[in-house]
């Protein structure tokens, strides 16, 4: 299954692709750059140019800003 294909079968408040690579839980995000989100476990990914503005305001609306 892609990346699209299971962020459109999971819940859109709790899940967010910064990165064509990789789908987060933002349960996990401790906080998130302009380029990179921290999570909990101690890892480190990438914000694509691409995806950062939509990353943002998903991001943002998670935590009800």
């Amino acid at each position: 299954m892609s990346i699209p294909e299971a962020l459109e079968q999971l819940p859109k408040r709790c899940f967010v692709s910064p990165h064509k690579s990789y789908l987060v839980n933002m349960e996990h995000i401790v906080y998130a750059t302009g380029t990179a989100v921290f999570l909990s476990s101690g890892h480190q990914l990438p914000i694509s140019r691409r995806k950062r503005q939509e990353f943002n305001q998903i991001f943002n609306a998670y935590l009800g800003r």
